[in-house]
């Protein structure tokens, strides 16, 4: 049996689930959910997990009070195969596990289990069925609120949101004008509608998080930002035509890839050219790559 840490918000607790499911196949053995962090597990409010159980994982977790797993932390500088060295029975996991090369083996299983429960399905269809159904949808992702207090000394400082140029570069690239209807998603709508200013096929959404996924899930192109929440939404988009990402995610301002294997191979990485001093705002120029 192994365990893994519930750590951070949706985004986050699906990669955590998809490396615990991923593992817990390759080693033959059960895995349980850890909430020690204090973090509450989010995912049964949204998806199916097929062969979840919450009893199931109560009587794990007070196994575990007596027969002590091993913690081990998987880091995010190091790459998903030698990562995959530490993996073994007995073990807790915590990490963040940021890549699709954690679960490739698995990833159909990863899939199913994150099928989206029918009452939020049904919420989205009678919301925006008919719009999905007859009109071209691209969706933008822009994180702000918390990306601005976010980051390290290894990643270049503070303030991690990206640039404006970041999603001028793939609006061009896109051509905007060709989709009837443009989200754009954000955890500051107001903030986001001042960067990006009105035209008439532009939305800036205020729904709910499920909602904003599913907008994203179900759009014909996306431009994510570098974050796991819109990560989720691409990766498990079946119909998009183009999905344009951040190069080195969270590592763009010092030009390494963080975490190791963020972006996925079928994306187009977008790479971010900052000017030696920043100023202050999202100024910056991108180029596609």
């Amino acid at each position: 049996m192994i365990g893994v840490e519930m750590i951070g918000r949706t985004g986050n607790q699906l990669f955590q689930y998809a490396f615990a499911l991923a593992a817990s196949k390759k080693l033959g053995t059960a895995f349980y959910i850890s909430t020690a962090s204090g973090y509450a597990f989010r995912l049964p409010n949204y998806f199916d997990l097929n062969g979840y159980s919450k009893l199931k994982n109560m009587v794990w977790r007070i196994i575990t009070r007596f027969v002590k797993p091993r913690p081990q932390l998987i880091e995010d500088w190091t790459s998903p195969e030698d990562n995959a060295r530490l993996i073994e029975n007995d073990v807790l996991y915590s990490g963040f596990y940021q890549s699709e090369r954690y679960f490739q083996s698995c990833q159909a299983d990863v899939r199913k289990a994150f099928t989206l429960k029918a009452e939020h399905r049904n919420n989205f269809e009678k919301k925006y069925g008919d719009l999905f159904r007859t009109k071209k949808i691209l969706a933008v992702h822009v994180r702000l609120t918390d990306y601005l207090n976010f980051g390290s000394e290894e990643l270049g400082g503070k303030n991690l949101t990206l640039p404006l140029s970041y999603y001028e570069a793939c609006l061009s690239q896109v051509n905007d004008s060709q989709y009837d209807c443009v989200f754009i998603l954000s955890d500051d709508a107001a903030a986001a509608k001042a960067l990006f200013g009105e035209k008439e096929q532009y939305r800036f959404s205020q729904e709910s998080e499920i909602i904003d996924f599913q907008l994203m899930l179900n759009a014909d192109a996306l431009i994510i930002a570098n974050s796991s929440f819109s990560w989720w939404a691409a990766y498990l988009n079946t119909r998009a035509e183009k999905v344009f990402a951040p190069k080195y995610w969270l590592g763009f301002k010092v030009k390494r890839e963080y975490p190791v294997g963020a972006c996925c191979q079928q994306w187009t990485a977008v790479e971010i050219n900052l000017p030696s001093h920043l100023p202050a705002g999202l100024v910056a120029s991108a180029s596609t790559v």
